[in-house]
């Protein structure tokens, strides 16, 4: 992977969804995405990860990873 950069564009399956794929939704329920894309928005060069808010049915989250 690529050095990140601020404002870089990331894609990726968010890992608190990785076990509901195979489940259907329940009543008045939504399905887990498979793939989100966000923005790199904070980036730690000293310990080497970033940072990427993503939203989810109307729900912020973030998500960090290492390079």
């Amino acid at each position: 992977m690529e050095e990140p950069k601020l404002g870089m564009t990331y894609s990726f399956v968010p890992t608190a969804f990785i076990g509901e794929h195979g489940n259907p939704p329940g009543p008045g329920g939504t399905r887990a995405p498979s793939r989100v894309n966000g923005r790199v928005t904070y980036i730690n060069r000293p310990h080497r990860w970033f940072q990427v808010p993503y939203e989810v049915h109307g729900n912020q989250l973030k998500e960090c990873f290492k390079f």
